[in-house]
């Protein structure tokens, strides 16, 4: 993945408008990653796990029930309307797949429904307690 200071200003914003378009639940944060390849820059968002403590789920990690994003908001940023795909491919993470230009660069973004597979969960909920905590921090590469 390409690290934020090598990230332009324009991805970003993108990102950040892409991630606040994103509702997971009050204790599910998004994550984010980029990369620079041929075609241009290819991006994802995902929301990520939260880790249960007490109750019948302890110390699962669990994604959010309910997901829902603002597409149109996403794609109002790029130069021209999009094409847009749903795709839902066995042994694939479901997403919609968004690929056009903003402010002239090429950019492929992808809104994943879960995370990739080695991402750990951001957050600790504690159903006994009402209460969450961060955890893992959400470094660099997640908004």
């Amino acid at each position: 993945m390409t690290k934020p200071g090598d990230i332009p200003d324009w991805l970003l914003r993108v990102i950040q408008t892409a991630c606040a378009s994103f509702e997971a639940g009050m204790y599910c944060r998004i994550g984010w990653g980029v990369l620079f390849g041929v075609d241009g820059w290819e991006a994802w968002i995902y929301p990520t796990r939260v880790e249960i403590v007490g109750g019948e789920n302890d110390g699962e990690e669990l994604l959010p029930s309910h997901r829902t994003v603002n597409l149109s908001s996403i794609t109002a940023l790029f130069d021209e309307p999009p094409e847009v795909d749903w795709c839902h491919c066995p042994d694939e993470i479901a997403e919609v797949s968004i690929d056009g230009q903003v402010q002239g660069h090429e950019l492929w973004l992808h809104v994943q429904e879960e995370p990739p597979e080695d991402q750990k969960a951001t957050m600790r909920f504690d159903v006994n307690a009402g209460t969450h905590e961060d955890i893992n921090p959400i470094d660099e590469e997640e908004a």
